[in-house]
């Protein structure tokens, strides 16, 4: 003769068995992690010509939810900027540096020949040393009056 077996009911996990608190913290903490996941940035990254991409600076960049647009500085005037959270400008002899709007929006500068037309540095040198090089910031009476100091060790 069989046997019956009775067995109690399974209980599934609900989230109107938690108490209010947690169910509220559990509901921001899913939300916080999916807009964070999903938050994404881009980058107008403006070179000379193919042969002036940094491969590295892109690597960067999408570690870090950046997708990067690489725009050719012959096509400076017809893009609108104003579409990329982040400008890059890497190094070489620009067509037109005055187009480009380094001073309008978050803006990394990669480039030694227009930092004057930009008004970031009236000149640009370089330091070869065998031992690593410290920089120093210092603020002279206003914020507009910086001077980059390289203090060699």
């Amino acid at each position: 003769m069989g046997m019956l077996v009775m067995r109690e009911p399974t209980r599934s996990f609900q989230m109107k068995t938690l108490p209010t608190a947690l169910r509220i913290f559990i509901t921001v903490l899913a939300c916080m992690l999916t807009i964070s996941i999903a938050q994404a940035y881009s980058c107008a990254y403006v070179v000379k010509g193919p042969t002036y991409i940094n491969s590295d600076f892109i690597a960067v960049l999408n570690e870090r939810n950046f997708t990067v647009t690489v725009i050719d500085d012959s096509a400076v005037a017809g893009t609108n900027f104003s579409l990329y959270d982040l400008l890059l400008v890497g190094d070489g002899n620009l067509l037109n540096p005055a187009n480009i709007p380094v001073n309008r929006m978050p803006t990394v500068i990669a480039n030694t020949y227009h930092t004057d037309t930009w008004g970031w540095a009236d000149e640009v040198g370089s330091i070869v040393s065998n031992q690593p090089l410290q920089g120093q910031n210092q603020v002279l009476n206003s914020i507009t009056q910086v001077c980059l100091l390289l203090l060699i060790s």
